[in-house]
């Protein structure tokens, strides 16, 4: 994700969760008797997913790097290396 629109989408998600916040305390101060439960429960369950989305396609975003959760390229390369020679040599004509 180029770094400009990693900022962009931050802003976009403080701004989505300040406006559902500041939606839930709306809810709550329309009802006769203020139910906190009502606000807290949905604000946190869309800030958690939007976080958790972001956290996540951070992760994804270099699947080619020296992180735990990046793909092992040299075990790949080699593997693949060890199967082009195999074939080499069951099929070399020599």
């Amino acid at each position: 994700v180029p770094f400009s629109y990693f900022h962009l989408l931050n802003i976009l998600i403080s701004l989505t969760v300040l406006a559902t916040g500041i939606g839930s305390l709306i809810l709550v101060e329309q009802h006769d008797s203020p139910s906190y439960c009502l606000a807290f429960f949905p604000y946190s369950v869309v800030t958690f997913v939007l976080l958790a989305l972001r956290q996540l396609s951070g992760e994804l975003a270099d699947p080619f790097g020296e992180d735990d959760l990046d793909f092992p390229i040299a075990d790949f390369m080699r593997h693949i290396y060890d199967n082009v020679i195999a074939m080499y040599e069951r099929f070399s004509v020599l």
